[in-house]
């Protein structure tokens, strides 16, 4: 399990000062002191957020272009809900996605977001898949 303080301790100087400028933590010092002060401030998803804009890069070209990837959309809550009361189950009964796939990162997917992945079918026309991001 990774730890706040690794991943704060991953990062540079300068993209220390911009998280904390960006979630209005105020911080003087060192290395050390910023991530003292974003370790206690921060929460669990911000953290996850910082991971993946900071430690995970994003992919050099646009992979919708391609053919063989498929339609892939960010549900927005009350979709969720609806997608959810429709089915009569929970996010954790969905299949999983990776927030470090490709097509996750390319929609700032976070973890607990559900994506809507559409592909052509032969025999059905359009299949529909439905995928909670995770860690």
């Amino acid at each position: 399990m990774v730890t706040k303080r690794q991943i704060l301790y991953k990062l540079k100087v300068c993209q220390l000062k911009e998280i904390a400028e960006e979630h209005k933590i105020e911080v003087k010092g060192r290395k050390i002191d910023i991530v003292d002060s974003l370790e206690k401030d921060l929460k669990k998803d911000d953290v996850l957020a910082i991971m993946s804009k900071y430690t995970a890069p994003a992919p050099d070209f646009n992979i919708f272009m391609h053919t063989f990837v498929p339609k892939h959309e960010l549900l927005n809550p009350e979709e969720e809900q609806r997608l959810l009361e429709k089915y009569n189950c929970t996010k954790q009964q969905l299949p999983l996605i990776k927030y470090t796939d490709p097509a996750a990162k390319l929609l700032n997917a976070r973890p607990g977001n559900i994506l809507k992945i559409t592909r052509d079918s032969p025999t059905a026309g359009k299949a529909v898949y439905y995928r909670v991001v995770t860690r």
